[in-house]
């Protein structure tokens, strides 16, 4: 935002954001930013599709299908087949992360995806190997925990986000213990 009013891209500030003039470079980077949003929402409904179907198809012994979408539920124990929506929510999520304008949030946001990815990984441990159980877990802590950590390095505090983040970190503690 501008002293003007006017909203500029950060990286141009040639580059005037919602402005009326038909022939704004930014309305083609919004049509083309609904267009590349489509692709990963097609992937994630065939996934959905697929892990909705599986069990059925399963049962039916319809292997073509198993064969077709066998590299979404291979990692996966078979009684954790839905997991792999779940692994790939998470990291959509983490992707879309640094939209968030306020570095605050950002750190909340992550936190909030990385104790839910990490209690459904402690719980469920859906992973083929015993060992990507492991690595899932320790990964998902040490994120946290340089997350936790890199709190406090931030250069735009606001003392009202800081104060629900440090309720939230408060809550994992009391949750945890």
């Amino acid at each position: 935002q501008h002293p003007n009013g006017f909203s500029t891209l950060r990286s141009d500030d040639a580059v005037v954001c919602w402005s009326s003039d038909y022939d704004s470079p930014h309305q083609g980077m919004v049509v083309l930013s609904i267009i590349s949003c489509m692709l990963p929402s097609a992937f994630m409904s065939i996934a959905a599709y697929a892990v909705w179907h599986l069990p059925q198809k399963m049962k039916h012994g319809d292997t073509g299908f198993l064969h077709k979408f066998s590299f979404l539920f291979f990692r996966f124990q078979m009684s954790c087949y839905w997991y792999v929506l779940l692994f790939m929510a998470r990291n959509s999520a983490i992707a879309l992360i640094p939209v968030v304008p306020s570095g605050a949030v950002q750190i909340l946001a992550m936190s909030i995806i990385m104790v839910f990815s990490l209690v459904c990984s402690t719980y469920f441990l859906p992973w083929r190997v015993a060992e990507a159980n492991f690595l899932d877990i320790s990964g998902c802590m040490g994120f946290l925990t340089i997350l936790c950590l890199g709190a406090f390095f931030m250069d735009d505090v606001q003392p009202e986000l800081l104060g629900i983040f440090s309720v939230f970190l408060l809550a994992l503690i009391m949750v945890g213990a």
